[in-house]
């Protein structure tokens, strides 16, 4: 059988939790310990002093007739006394709490079969001089001494108060203590810029846990569940921010104190670097597979502009044999599928760019002539919207000009779909100039704006703009390009409404400064006041 100290030991859990118990039961709650930790350390202090005490002497010897006894009962008496008279307990209360150690130690040791007379005694005798020392400590002082004792444990509480007070309001994340009704007893500096603005938190302008955290985190608050988490966005400033909601209940073995803790981090740029990655790694496949289907077609497309130029020849070699109408018809119906057929080489170029080779071999070139025929293509489908075009004066840009226009068919056809939505005579406004060592182009509608988020993920190609806003894919081979480039694209908001797209790429360096090479410019520019009204159709 284990040995009255190895007993204890081996018990001090079950000790503390039964101490606990029955000290939350018997009205001990507001001047003991609320936290477990607390409570186990104060029952291995006492498995301690008895174990010294035990294998210094098992004979129990009987109380001195005069002053308190010495030993290990009256230092653990000593400093338990203090502590608690620290807390505001009296002395009978202190009495009867070291009673209720004395009743569940005894009971522990009965449990596991530790009958001895011996060790009953010997525990009986320890728990007697505990108490004696206690009273002892607790009447000895005079009223100068116990004035200046209780006036230092004030001088230590609050420093203890105001150290965790400043520990409390510098967390940098948003922390609120939520009371089982849902009103709140404490929040922090970060959770009243957060929820407050910054405003004094003595007004009561916030006295109740919103109405969305109350309800999220219930569970905790009732006891159902010890804790939660969530993710809620929230508005700050002018803007939403994610914020990672986390509850747990309060950790009070006693009870005296209930509600939880909660504690808010901002984890909006995290999430939207892991939505980069993902839409990242979904580029790449999709990169792959384009490159892929890419290889399949150019061959046939190859076969296609062969014949097409084979039948150009034979066409030509008739000469005078055909009707002079039906030549002319033969030779715009070859000329046209050729052009289709020209087409298709880019898009299938595009999409080899898009697994990853459009930074290759950049030479400067013309920004005008490409956009120029985007505005021709787009002209015959315009409808009731109406386009206004400003294309001044642009130096040379490193790019590769079959891509810019694909770049640039992609952007106008969402804005036509923007603008006409519905059927409506909305406005497509283009504008192209240079800025330092930028060209930028920018294509504006004025339908109904974006939302953010749908702006954030509008070049993934797994997410689709709106209906009838444009092509995820579409918009993704733009930013492949523009971004290999070395250039920048993105989606804002439009003045006066609607969406702005915006392309910056870089200017070629000339080799001469100051001799601008051939075609630099890029020809006749529209007018600006067309910009701010009126229509006017690309050349």
């Amino acid at each position: 059988m284990a040995s009255l100290p190895d007993l204890l030991r081996e018990s001090e859990t079950r000790i503390a939790h039964r101490v606990i118990t029955r000290a939350r039961e018997r009205g001990f709650g507001p001047y003991v310990p609320s936290l477990e930790r607390a409570w186990l350390a104060a029952v291995a202090g006492l498995t301690q002093a008895i174990a010294c005490a035990w294998s210094r002497d098992r004979r129990p010897r009987p109380l001195p007739a005069r002053g308190p006894p010495e030993g290990e009962a009256v230092a653990w008496a000593a400093e338990e006394s203090r502590r608690h008279r620290e807390r505001g307990m009296a002395l009978p209360m202190f009495l009867g709490l070291v009673k209720l150690y004395r009743e569940v130690v005894l009971e522990v040791a009965g449990d596991d079969g530790l009958e001895s007379s011996r060790a009953v005694v010997f525990l009986q005798c320890f728990f007697d001089a505990v108490e004696i020392a206690a009273v002892a400590q607790w009447t000895a002082p005079e009223p100068a001494a116990r004035e200046a004792e209780l006036a230092g444990a004030a001088r230590r509480l609050t420093l203890e108060k105001e150290k965790l007070a400043a520990l409390f309001e510098s967390i940098p994340h948003p922390v609120l203590l939520v009371e089982p009704d849902g009103y709140l007893s404490g929040m922090n500096d970060a959770a009243a810029r957060l929820f407050l603005g910054g405003e004094e938190r003595s007004g009561g302008a916030l006295l109740r846990a919103p109405a969305w955290l109350a309800r999220r985190i219930q569970p905790v608050l009732a006891g159902a569940r010890a804790k939660t988490s969530f993710e809620e966005e929230l508005p700050v400033g002018r803007g939403r921010r994610r914020y990672e909601v986390s509850a747990e209940r309060i950790l009070d073995v006693i009870q005296k104190f209930d509600g939880a803790v909660v504690w808010l981090e901002d984890v909006t740029e995290k999430r939207r670097m892991e939505a980069r990655l993902q839409a990242a790694e979904r580029l790449a496949s999709l990169g792959t597979l384009a490159a892929g289907v890419a290889h399949e077609v150019a061959n046939p497309l190859a076969s296609v502009l062969s014949g097409l130029s084979h039948l150009a020849r034979e066409l030509d070699d008739l000469g005078a044999a055909l009707p002079r109408e039906a030549a002319a018809d033969l030779r715009e119906t070859i000329d046209d599928a050729r052009s289709a057929a020209g087409r298709v080489t880019r898009i299938v170029r595009a999409m080899q760019d898009l697994a990853g080779e459009q930074g290759e071999g950049l030479e400067p070139a013309l920004v005008a002539p490409p956009l120029r025929a985007a505005l021709r293509a787009l002209e015959p489908r315009l409808g009731p919207v109406s386009l206004a075009a400003q294309i001044g004066d642009l130096p040379p840009v490193l790019a590769r000009e079959e891509l810019l226009e694909q770049v640039f068919a992609n952007l106008l056809e969402r804005a036509l779909r923007a603008a006409g939505e519905g059927g409506r005579a909305g406005r497509v406004r283009v504008a192209a100039r240079a800025e330092g060592e930028e060209v930028r182009i920018e294509i504006a509608d004025d339908g109904r704006p974006l939302p953010a988020e749908a702006r954030r993920r509008a070049f993934d190609p797994s997410v689709p703009v709106r209906d009838g806003g444009g092509s995820a894919l579409g918009l993704s081979l733009c930013h492949a390009a523009v971004t290999a480039f070395g250039g920048t694209i993105s989606l804002g908001d439009a003045p006066g409404g609607g969406t702005l797209a915006s392309v910056a790429l870089r200017a070629a360096l000339l080799e001469a400064p100051g001799d601008p090479p051939a075609g630099a410019v890029s020809g006749e520019a529209v007018p600006a006041p067309l910009l701010a009204g009126g229509e006017a159709r690309p050349r």
